[in-house]
């Protein structure tokens, strides 16, 4: 496996950081165009320079009643922050510390641009997951998942083009046909499809490897369901 390795390429600069976080949550969550559609990335340029900054993406459930929807989308909530991991550190370096990052899942505590949580959280396919499921467990599952894949340099090298093109764009914005001509004309579509089978098997595993020891660990006072 070749592993991707940003560590010394343009460090510097919020708009790149965001760029790359952003990016990493699209082209993952292109992997699943059958359960996902995602509907543009945006950067706000005129916060670009403050600790404040913000970038949004918009990925819709379009797969409603899948498991494996349900699972897909918990993973395109976490790709963000494994994309910075790689960025900062590279693939290479990321993919020997995977289960130290595993064990650890300090990269948790921050979560850039601070939009990922709600976006992704407030909402009853991610409630049935997080309180149908062993959370650590699937957390660990997702984090492991997005390691194996962004790592490889193949797929973070389409990472890699579509945050060239994001900032190159004088809104810092790219529309629904913009990111579908740019993964049909830069051959990800192509390149994933025969990946895809194996990709999207995968996560037939995460329900059940994410079941709980107790079925009932979870109905706390903090569960949705009593409110």
């Amino acid at each position: 496996m070749n592993f991707s390795s940003d560590e010394n390429e343009n460090t510097d600069g919020l708009s790149d950081i965001l760029a790359y976080h952003e990016c990493s949550h699209a082209v993952v969550a292109r992997l699943f165009k059958d359960f996902l559609e995602l509907n543009f990335i945006s950067l706000s340029k005129e916060k670009l320079t403050s600790k404040e900054s913000l970038a949004a993406n918009s990925v819709k459930l379009i797969a409603k009643g899948s498991p494996d929807a349900y699972s897909a989308i918990g993973i395109v909530w976490l790709a963000g922050i494994v994309g910075d991991k790689i960025r900062a550190n590279g693939g290479k370096e990321v993919a020997i510390e995977k289960e130290a990052i595993l064990n650890d899942l300090s990269l948790l505590d921050w979560r850039l641009a601070g939009k990922d949580e709600p976006e992704f959280t407030n909402n009853a396919n991610f409630i049935e997951l997080k309180y149908g499921s062993d959370f650590k467990k699937y957390q660990r599952f997702c984090i492991s998942y997005l390691i194996d894949l962004l790592v490889d340099q193949d797929v973070w090298d389409f990472v890699k083009k579509l945050s060239n093109l994001l900032l190159s764009k004088t809104d810092l914005t790219l529309t629904k046909g913009e990111l579908t001509d740019f993964f049909h004309s830069s051959g990800f579509d192509e390149f994933i499809e025969k990946r895809k089978e194996a990709l999207i098997n995968r996560l037939n595993t995460m329900l059940s490897e994410c079941a709980p020891d107790d079925p009932y660990q979870n109905l706390g006072p903090d569960c949705p369901l009593f409110d």
